[in-house]
């Protein structure tokens, strides 16, 4: 089954065509990865997929539903939830507290109950709580749970962004660079939190420079280049792919951006 189906997106910037008629699909419950050299349009892409951009053109259909224009809240509520390049936690809370943040999109209360301190807001507080720790306990960050943020290594600063986007309850996650600035450890650890994921029925989007990782937990590659989709298959056949090479490492044989990943694991 089709989770997200996404048919001849196009946008522009000033005259310049970022994305041009890139159509992709993603199943139930799958690993996907979109890849490609830097300013490739793979974040143009996530950011139309999530509500920050509007495409000119297109289509995208969430479970059915055409999301195209819809804010980007509406996106939360209808099942899609991401993470950023750059972290974007609150370093002066906990652990917990950045967690139930997430949460904020589901609640169920009125101004009468957070006045009179209703039933209903005991209990929708409970629920939160008891998501949080349960988000938390399936990236192993539930440990931490009253560690202040800031006081947390950078590796699982960016495995919380996860379980704050967790937190929604969507149907579709996207994870934009969720490596960059991890160390080969940190990078191993959160491919396993991406496997084990997807093994409890989420489905997963990944932009991602580091090739190890998209070839080590993805189902299915998606190649983005100027723009343009250029290739696609299983990770297998992605690394084969004479054009996927050429954007890579260049038509003069020089490596133009392969992420962490070295030229011969690419051909």
């Amino acid at each position: 089954m089709e989770l997200l189906e996404v048919t001849d997106l196009s946008i522009s910037f000033g005259g310049l065509k970022a994305v041009q008629n890139v159509s992709f699909s993603v199943p139930q419950g799958k690993i996907v990865s979109v890849i490609g050299p830097n300013g490739a349009g793979k974040t143009t892409i996530f950011n139309m997929l999530t509500g920050f951009y509007t495409p000119d053109t297109g289509s995208i259909r969430l479970d059915g539903v055409e999301m195209n224009g819809k804010k980007a809240y509406e996106f939360i509520e209808y099942g899609i939830a991401r993470t950023f390049q750059n972290i974007r936690l609150y370093g002066q809370l906990s652990v917990l507290e950045n967690v139930l943040i997430g949460y904020q999109c589901r609640l169920k209360q009125s101004l009468w109950d957070a006045i009179f301190h209703t039933k209903r807001l005991k209990r929708t507080e409970t629920e939160a709580l008891e998501r949080a720790r349960k988000a938390l306990d399936e990236i192993h960050l539930l440990p931490y749970e009253k560690e202040m943020c800031s006081n947390l290594p950078y590796g699982k600063q960016k495995v919380l962004e996860i379980a704050r986007a967790l937190m929604s309850e969507p149907k579709l996650l996207f994870l934009d660079e969720p490596a960059a600035g991890l160390n080969p450890q940190e990078t191993q650890e959160l491919s396993s939190y991406i496997l084990e994921l997807a093994g409890k029925g989420f489905t997963v989007v990944l932009i991602e420079h580091d090739l190890r990782l998209v070839m080590g937990v993805s189902d299915y590659v998606y190649v983005i280049d100027h723009g343009i989709k250029i290739a696609e298959g299983i990770p297998l056949e992605v690394q084969r792919n004479p054009e996927v090479i050429t954007a890579y490492i260049g038509k003069g044989g020089e490596r133009q951006n392969a992420g962490n990943l070295p030229v011969e694991h690419v051909l």
